[in-house]
Formats: C-alpha cells, structure tokens, sequence
C-alpha cells in the first residue's frame, strides 16, 4: 500500500492538484497511526494536507484534518489538541455543515475528556449523538459517551450506553468498534468485573490484528496486562 501510495504521490506533487493531494496526505496520515503507530509521522502528513487544504479554502477538508490531528493527540492523552478541537468546531458552526459540525463537535469532546473537563466532553459528545443521527454512516459514539458517564461516576446510566454501542456492531466503522471494546475493558475494569474485562480487550485486539488497525493495540495490552 505504502509503495502505491508513494507512486501517486510523486504524480499528485507535480501537478499540484489539491484534492489528490489532501487524499494522499490523509491517507498516508492515517496509515503512519493505524498501522505503523508513529504518532509524530502521522502528524506531519496531516500538517501537508492541512496546508494545501487551507490554500485552497478547502474547508470542509481542513476541518476533517483538523480532528483527524485531534485524535492523534487523544491517543497520546495530550489536552495540547483542545485548539485544534475548537478551531473545527468554530468552522463547522461557520460553514452550517452538519458534516463537518460533526467532526468538530468529536474532536472537543475527546479533549475536554483528556483535559478532565466531563461536563464540557459530555456537552459536546450529545451534541455529536444528535449530528450522527442526521447523517447515515457516521460513527457510533455511545461508547465514548459511556465511558464520559462512567467517568463521573454514572454507572447505570454509562452501562446502557454501552448496551446501545454494541447493538449494531455490523453497521460500526472497525477504528470504531476497536475502541468501543477498549473503552468497555476500561468500564468493566473498573467495576472490577475483571473476566469481562478481558473478553472484551481479546475481542478488540483480534479485530485489530485481522484488520491491520493497530492504533490502539497498546491500550489493549495495557487493559490485558492490568486485568
């Protein structure tokens, strides 16, 4: 993939043309995460796109950038992606796109959850359950909303969440589904419901070997290691 990657690439640089280029930067950013776990490469290949994405007013595709850095910085556990996070957001509500609303009103949700803020993510992660009903095929964020809930020590109330995510795994995005399991070996931990636990950090870690999507295969071993 990466050698066909870079085959394009070398074409899409030499004309220039933006949206070719926001792809493969994109999807090169994407790889360097998901398979390659190099957090810093990954970054860098978004900064190209964001670029390019900005000196063509590209902003739809500037904000989907902006929150796939985001959740770099989520998976680092690092609130220094908040600016990033709010700058989609403030360009979701400018354009009036549900769309890139969406990506926008994610993004503050994971890093108000990083920064400890429960009651700003829990804001913004309903705000983005009611976009993601308008638009079909979007992610299935009750996993996360759970684990905001389970945070503040609203275990009943995170438990249906969690129900509600696993409800239609067929229809959820695989990153999704992996994080869902990770989230839910974290909540069960934590209620030491430790066997549980378990199966369900193993159920994430086999979606991500038998679909190449390692990014995050460290918090898997970690849930495993601990429970």
């Amino acid at each position: 993939m990466v050698f066909y990657f870079n085959k394009v690439l070398l074409a899409a640089e030499r004309y220039k043309e933006p949206f070719p280029l926001i792809a493969i930067y994109n999807g090169m950013g994407i790889h360097s995460l998901n398979s390659a776990l190099n957090y810093n490469e990954a970054l860098s290949w978004y900064y190209k796109g964001l670029e390019v994405a900005y000196d063509h007013d590209d902003m739809l595709n500037y904000t989907i950038l902006l929150s796939n850095i985001v959740w770099v910085y989520y998976l680092r556990h690092d609130p220094e992606g908040l600016r990033y996070a709010e700058e989609a957001y403030r360009l979701g509500k400018e354009m009036g796109s549900d769309y890139a609303l969406y990506f926008g009103t994610l993004s503050c949700a994971y890093m108000y959850y990083v920064a400890g803020d429960l009651d700003k993510a829990l804001d913004y992660v309903r705000e983005t359950g009611y976009l993601s009903e308008k638009i079909p095929g979007m992610n299935n964020v009750d996993a996360f909303h759970a684990m905001i809930l389970a945070r503040q020590g609203r275990y009943e109330e995170a438990g249906k969440y969690f129900k509600s995510a696993f409800s239609d795994t067929d229809n959820m995005d695989v990153t999704t589904l992996i994080d869902a399991y990770q989230m839910y070996g974290d909540f069960l931990q934590g209620q030491g419901r430790y066997a549980e636990a378990v199966e369900s950090y193993l159920k994430g870690l086999d979606i991500s070997e038998s679909h190449y999507n390692f990014f995050c295969i460290l918090r898997l071993y970690k849930g495993l290691a601990d429970a």
